[in-house]
């Protein structure tokens, strides 16, 4: 809970920029990747699923080639004109996996096996989520690119089937998605299992630190202690504080009565 808390407050703050970014007109340029971004994420499903559901798959295709282009178009622009930004790499990751959910969905309705690389792909994205709320580095691992590089493949051949006999090669892509999300999936499950190991062994050595400093303190003190007690007789930690904060105190004094007295004689 106090991951999630913390994220979105940390979203939130950052979604208030860009709203600020909007409403001035000299800085509303410094969005417009962001706004390309979303339209993947406010659109897509909602033109590329009732096309499928209509059964139209030009339009499906159109549609796909159109987000395809403000997915290459966002980082295009970001990049030329210095406009990457934390929401904007965010932003970018979770649309291409709704509009990736849009298509698979859209394609389950010729080939209802793909409803298979369709629960793999929200298994990825939940690791992904989890990871980012436990504040460790999302990143994608190269075994999850070349699955994203089969993915697209399958789909184009998924709505082939319905004009082109292209049964052999929907059935090896699709076992080549399969295998590589997979793959993926115990990647990152290793990769997060990982940190989580390391993380635990530096708080671990951090509580020896923390323990061996003390007993150190602690000797240090018994070791005064000792010396004070033969000097002075004093027995408890209470009679040393009390015997400092005393001399403190007639210290404060004694510097209180120079001041004064160089104030009288000036």
């Amino acid at each position: 809970m106090q991951g999630i808390k913390k994220s979105w407050q940390g979203y939130k703050k950052l979604f208030k920029e860009a709203f600020k970014d909007l409403k001035t007109k000299g800085r509303r340029h410094r969005q417009i990747p962001n706004l390309l971004t979303a339209t993947r994420l406010i659109a897509a499903p909602f033109f590329i699923i009732p096309a499928a559901i209509a059964g139209n798959v030009p339009l499906i295709v159109i549609f796909t080639a159109l987000f395809s282009l403000t997915d290459a178009l966002d980082g295009f622009i970001a990049r030329k004109y210095n406009l990457i930004s934390e929401l904007g790499k965010d932003l970018d990751a979770t649309c291409d996996k709704v509009f990736a959910g849009s298509l698979l969905i859209a394609a389950s309705f010729f080939n209802p096996v793909l409803l298979f690389n369709l629960a793999f792909e929200a298994v990825i994205a939940l690791i992904n989520i989890h990871g980012k709320l436990a504040n460790q580095e999302v990143r994608t691992l190269y075994v999850g690119k070349i699955k994203t590089c089969v993915l697209y493949p399958l789909l184009g051949a998924s709505f082939l089937t319905e004009y082109v006999n292209v049964a052999g090669l929907f059935d090896t892509l699709f076992i080549a998605t399969t295998s590589m999300q997979m793959l993926t999936i115990t990647a990152y499950l290793l990769k997060y299992d990982g940190i989580r190991r390391e993380d635990r062994e530096a708080i671990e050595e951090h509580q020896t630190s923390e323990v061996q400093l003390e007993d150190a303190t602690t000797e240090e003190k018994d070791h005064t202690l000792v010396k004070t007690k033969e000097a002075d007789g004093i027995d408890t930690y209470r009679e040393l504080r009390d015997l400092l904060t005393h001399e403190a105190e007639i210290n404060k004094v004694e510097v209180a009565k120079k001041e004064h007295q160089k104030v009288v004689k000036k």
